[in-house]
């Protein structure tokens, strides 16, 4: 069985290379070529062309052919509502009951702690519990052992053969699918049984996505809802995990930044009674914790690019960039580009 899966693995690769050489040697002329596109390798042709779609085909596959700007207005509107502070005061408390669960559980009493896997887990465990509000142990545990399965197959060259990582993503972004189907559709009943009752408040992102109506009074569809919590997932996951790993890994090397970071969060610590949780206002107080997480941020940015599409011929310093080119845009950290390369706090 591994001999014949080699030989297709070989077979596949030896096709790419045909139709590279293909590419370029003698792919014919078009009415385009005296364009001046700019300097840089553009990777292997046709694996290089198609490389970016493997995040939304291993998601949705049926959904790869949308452009990526056609993004609704009603729902950046109502996600920047969600985001400002009034509402993220809503959350301190839950934040912190799971980052104690979480440090206890996974933290204590270990000499050694691998910090970027466990932080993947709880920002996994935390989305969830915002997003959706699944709080069932085994009901978290079955998603992020999915999802795990489709961010190993993210950004990889998408051939969907037996045993590679984009094949069990894509096998793991339907089951992430279809759970979160099950838990629209279920949440969509239960809100409408709950709203006849009485005149409830929903919190969590889910709840308020279902009441969302369109400039024509109309819901959105349980997989407009799935895709954009999805995203947000996506968007979130890998950048906060590795943000609080970062920050963890300065501390860790400062001891004179870590000491004043313990001195002043002690200061709110002994301040609150025995099991009482953080507060908006406790946060408020956390001036220099917060100087330290923007320091780290700007040394370590969690995420160095993304990936831009031309919706039209743009025009730049003599260079034509054609409509349909994908180019990612990488962002450099300050301890990269400037003499400010080490901690200053």
């Amino acid at each position: 069985m591994l001999t014949i899966i080699l030989s297709l693995y070989l077979y596949v690769l030896l096709i790419i290379l045909l139709i590279s050489i293909f590419f370029i040697f003698l792919k014919p002329k078009n009415g385009r070529s005296n364009i001046k596109v700019p300097p840089g390798s553009s990777g292997w042709p046709v694996v290089g062309e198609t490389i970016n779609v493997g995040e939304k085909s291993v998601f949705f596959p049926e959904f790869t052919a949308t452009p990526v700007n056609e993004v609704s207005a009603i729902i950046q509107s109502f996600l920047h509502e969600i985001l400002k502070p009034e509402a993220l005061k809503h959350y301190i408390s839950v934040m912190d009951a799971m980052a104690r669960e979480h440090v206890e559980s996974e933290w204590d009493g270990n000499d050694v702690v691998k910090v970027h896997p466990l932080e993947k887990k709880y920002t996994f465990d935390l989305e969830i519990r915002l997003f959706i509000n699944v709080v069932n142990v085994e009901h978290v545990t079955r998603l992020f052992k999915h999802f795990t399965l489709v961010t190993t197959g993210l950004f990889l060259v998408p051939i969907n053969l037996p045993g590679t990582a984009f094949s069990k993503g894509i096998k793991g972004g339907k089951m992430v699918r279809e759970e979160l189907l099950k838990i629209i559709s279920n949440r969509r009943k239960e809100m409408m049984e709950r709203i006849k009752e009485t005149t409830p408040s929903f919190t969590d992102l889910l709840s308020r996505l279902l009441l969302v109506k369109d400039e024509n009074g109309n819901f959105m569809s349980d997989k407009e809802i799935s895709n954009n919590i999805i995203g947000l997932i996506v968007a979130s996951y890998e950048t906060t995990s590795t943000a609080v790993t970062f920050m963890l890994k300065y501390l860790a090397e400062l001891p004179h930044v870590y000491g004043e970071v313990y001195k002043k969060l002690m200061l709110i610590a002994q301040s609150k009674r025995e099991g009482e949780l953080l507060t908006w206002d406790d946060i408020q107080k956390m001036r220099y914790t917060w100087n330290v997480v923007c320091e780290s941020l700007r040394l370590t940015p969690p995420s160095y690019g993304g990936f831009r599409e031309a919706v039209t011929d743009v025009s730049f310093a003599g260079f034509t960039i054609p409509k349909g080119c994908v180019k990612r845009s990488i962002y450099l950290s300050k301890a990269a580009q400037s003499p400010h390369g080490s901690f200053i706090y």
